[in-house]
């Protein structure tokens, strides 16, 4: 994967492909280095919000720790993030469950996931449904980015077995997903050992298309 560069990048530009390529392998790796911090075993029975909290916090740790790789400096790691929106103020306003963000000079590139617990067939529905990808496909989440991710905590069963499912899901019903041409879900190594797929959506109105990339993470 190229490096992005420290200098502010044009994103009209050609180079935009190239740095953003960059920026979600970035993100994912600062997931891993948080994800192999915790006693992931010890999640079985946790709830999505207690996952997600310590998962932010060991991100947090590894950018912060002394060995961190020389580009880890100029990321953050957030939880529950407020969405501004016209509608919503305040308190009221929808919060995404983790934010990636990078420092640079202009425009600060944030990297979303939406997180949810894979544990039986019904939390498939859940990680699919208006709660979960629901939010990205209308706009609630990430409406003026191309990229974003789905985490999926998985405890119980394997995650091969939830992954067939929910490509499954997905094929079975691509008008209900908006599965643009060649979005269908497909495997990507963003980062190693963790198990990371993809998949492309057109958005209603005036949205542009976004991937998103869906990387499962055992907690059992």
């Amino acid at each position: 994967m190229p490096i992005a560069r420290q200098r502010r990048v044009d994103t009209k530009s050609d180079n935009k492909p190239i740095y953003q390529t960059s920026f979600v392998h970035r993100a994912h790796e600062v997931l891993k280095m948080g994800y192999d911090r915790l006693d992931s075993a010890t999640y079985v029975r946790h709830e999505e919000e207690d996952i997600t909290g310590e998962l932010v916090r060991s991100m947090q740790d590894a950018l912060q720790d002394r060995n961190a790789p020389k580009w880890a400096k100029n990321f953050w790691a957030m939880e529950e993030t407020r969405v501004n929106e016209p509608t919503r103020s305040g308190k009221r306003r929808r919060r995404i469950d983790i934010e990636i963000l990078k420092s640079q000079e202009g425009p600060r590139p944030r990297f979303r996931f939406e997180a949810k617990r894979l544990h039986d067939t019904t939390s498939r529905r859940d990680y699919l449904g208006e709660a979960g990808l629901g939010c990205f496909l209308d706009g609630r989440y990430a409406k003026e980015d191309a990229v974003a991710g789905m985490l999926g905590y998985v405890q119980a069963d394997f995650i091969d077995s939830h992954t067939e499912a929910l490509e499954k899901a997905i094929r079975k019903d691509p008008k209900v997903y908006a599965v643009g041409t060649g979005g269908e879900w497909k495997s990507c190594e963003i980062v190693k050992q963790l198990a990371s797929f993809q998949t492309r959506h057109d958005r209603v109105g005036s949205l542009p298309a976004i991937t998103l990339f869906h990387t499962l993470l055992s907690f059992c």
